[in-house]
């Protein structure tokens, strides 16, 4: 599994911190695509999310008519 540097998680957790929660589940998607099969558990626990929450994220990016982006 890839993971991000120190530096990385630093930039890309204050950002998710900025964001509004509408475009938080779409960002958690985006970044589990980036790293890939095995990195749920990582990003929950990078992003302090659940992983229901992650996967409704991965689930919802499919159809990105579901969001206001």
């Amino acid at each position: 599994m890839k993971k991000f540097t120190k530096e990385q998680e630093k930039i890309i957790k204050q950002f998710y911190d900025s964001i509004s929660e509408e475009k938080k589940k779409p960002y958690l998607g985006l970044n589990y695509l980036q790293l890939g099969p095995g990195s749920k558990e990582y990003i929950c626990n990078l992003f302090e999310c659940d992983i229901e929450f992650l996967l409704q994220a991965i689930k919802e990016l499919e159809n990105l008519d579901d969001y206001n982006l």
